[in-house]
């Protein structure tokens, strides 16, 4: 098992309870870690066989955009 980290993904989101948050916005910072079977790409060297983590930044920035 293998263990990816993403440390301070920034996006500006808008969250919050206030209807001026919802409005405003805020910068946030987000880490990430992601455990995963690593033991192919280890075999293959092969970017195809590993976790892509500009895919996971993607994500969260994706999720970071529904506010709550």
């Amino acid at each position: 098992m293998g263990i990816i980290k993403l440390q301070n993904i920034r996006t500006f989101s808008y969250h919050g309870c206030l209807v001026e948050e919802s409005k405003i916005g805020s910068d946030y910072r987000v880490d990430l870690e992601v455990k995963a079977d690593m033991r192919k790409s280890m075999e293959t060297d092969a970017l195809a066989d590993t976790v892509d983590y500009v895919h996971l930044n993607k994500i969260v920035v994706e999720e970071m955009a529904i506010r709550s």
